[in-house]
């Protein structure tokens, strides 16, 4: 069975076949160990610093574990699982917002070109991070898709 689940039959959905020590298994048990350790050592040297996502949920942790709601507050184990969760719904949500607006423009070519255009001449002006903020008809196309796919 080993074997079986080994080759080309990984998509092969048996009851219990995950925990079964197959070289896939056992490389997918590998980096979720490693993904588990590197969000836990990011936890715990994160400090005080509240100006991010993980400052915020560790803030309101604390501030349960000082309150009279101790059986409220979150565990580390479940702290990692936040933050898997928002890595993976962000990315998830950014890749369907750009490949929507790929699509709108592919659907739109005089709107592509014109932002094309728009891009291109920011770009030749300066290339910097404050050069983005220029480009209005971008943001345009970008900001309404946003409610959209969100």
């Amino acid at each position: 069975i080993v074997t079986f689940l080994s080759l080309e039959n990984r998509n092969v959905n048996l009851c219990c076949s995950r925990f079964v020590p197959t070289s896939h298994n056992r490389r997918l048990w590998r980096l979720q160990k490693e993904i588990q350790t590197k969000l836990r050592e990011i936890i715990r040297n994160h400090g005080d610093d509240t100006n991010d996502l993980l400052g915020i949920l560790l803030a309101a942790n604390r501030k349960e574990l000082s309150g009279s709601q101790k059986n409220l507050s979150l565990t580390i184990q479940e702290i990692v699982d936040n933050c898997k969760m928002f890595y993976l719904a962000g990315y998830e949500t950014t890749a369907t917002l750009l490949t929507w607006i790929t699509m709108l423009l592919a659907v739109n070519p005089n709107w592509q070109e014109r932002t094309r255009e728009e891009a291109i001449q920011a770009c030749n002006e300066s290339s910097s991070y404050e050069s983005f903020h220029k480009l209005k008809l971008v943001s345009s196309v970008f900001e309404p898709d946003l409610v959209i796919v969100l």
